[in-house]
């Protein structure tokens, strides 16, 4: 699995100064990418998210983030009461992504290998601190995170952000899973039709058998429905005869989880309308891929390469136009003196506001 490193300062981010991708085995910068370009890097590879030792867990929130005794290491306290640290990537959506990454930026600076944040900050500028009796700050906890592994080595732990919503909030959601069909296969498991829990829990097995004992990808992919009301759901597929697809180069195909069991996309989840278009868009690509067997290799994967080409551009261009407005929103909210002070002090220091 091929990986790199990418570690944007918030500083930076909000100046709008390109980024620094680094190769992570050697070290020498393979280009710099303006923030949305982030998204396409060679084929959204950067869906590897946090680096550490937590076991697969469902339905588990985060209640707080602390550094290690010798400040090397942050610790994601999840209930009831596990445990996640060696943090090197940090992915997810909104509240969750952010609460982790404004962490980092403010008490990590000096963590080796040093955290790779991913380039959004609406979260960080808008989101409400809140305080303990005693006046220590906390982190706000509205929205769980969910957690997977993906590696055996080490074990890649995904952290997947988890709407928690009213009834009267459900725009928030992102893409509903209706329900999981399963041709007949040579597992000799025969037809599945699942609705519900018992959908989201074959697919949690699914995933983690897969991911943890085949060391594959997932060999399936999205597939819209078209029924009029259905919009925004989907149903999965698990295609048999498909050559894996290496997270290197296709990070993201189908990784569902959660009440809402959103698609996770590489820096997707800005908001339902983004979302909703990527996820379509993605479909689309994968679909015009040929099958191993219909053209020659060459052929296929270049036809593969092609297709999500476009796709990354797309998707770039959307994140373009919400980055830049983001950054413009942050920039009128954020002191940029504060933040510059907060990415130069010491990591075991107390932390500067940098809000307004």
């Amino acid at each position: 699995m091929e990986a790199c490193s990418v570690a944007p300062t918030l500083a930076g981010v909000l100046k709008h100064q390109p980024i620094p991708c680094l190769d992570a085995e050697t070290g020498d910068t393979l280009f710099h990418a303006e923030v949305p370009d982030i998204c396409r890097y060679r084929g959204l590879r950067l869906l590897k998210a946090l680096w550490g030792h937590l076991p697969v867990q469902w339905n588990t929130s985060l209640v707080s983030l602390q550094p290690s005794k010798d400040s090397k290491e942050v610790h994601l306290i999840f209930e009831p009461g596990h445990l996640c640290h060696k943090v090197d990537i940090v992915v997810g959506a909104d509240g969750a992504d952010s609460m982790v990454r404004r962490f980092l930026v403010e008490k990590f600076q000096h963590v080796d290998p040093e955290p790779v944040l991913t380039p959004y900050v609406e979260e960080i500028a808008l989101m409400s601190r809140t305080k303990s009796k005693d006046g220590t700050d906390l982190v706000q906890k509205r929205h769980p995170i969910q957690t997977m592994a993906s590696d055996k080595e080490g074990l890649t732990t995904i952290a997947v952000h988890q709407w928690q919503v009213e009834s009267e909030e459900r725009a928030h959601e992102l893409i509903q899973m209706s329900r999981i069909s399963v041709p007949p296969g040579d597992d000799e498991m025969g037809d599945l039709d699942l609705t519900g829990n018992e959908a989201r829990r074959y697919m949690a097995q699914s995933i983690c058998k897969t991911a943890l004992q085949d060391l594959e990808p997932w060999r399936t992919y999205v597939e819209a429905l078209r029924e009029p009301h259905a919009q925004g759901r989907f149903t999965v597929r698990r295609v048999r005869g498909w050559n894996p697809v290496d997270f290197g180069n296709l990070g993201g195909l189908a990784t569902l989880a959660g009440d809402a069991a959103h698609v996770m996309l590489p820096f997707g989840g800005r908001g339902l309308l983004n979302s909703t278009v990527d996820a379509n868009a993605l479909c689309w690509a994968i679909k015009t891929v040929p099958r191993p067997g219909a053209t020659p290799i060459a052929e296929r994967l270049a036809k593969q390469e092609e297709s999500l080409d476009d796709y990354g551009e797309g998707m770039r261009q959307r994140a373009g136009v919400q980055v830049r407005k983001t950054l413009e929103e942050a920039e009128k909210s954020i002191n940029l003196a504060a933040v510059r002070a907060v990415l130069k002090e010491d990591s075991n220091r107390t932390p500067v506001c940098i809000y307004q």
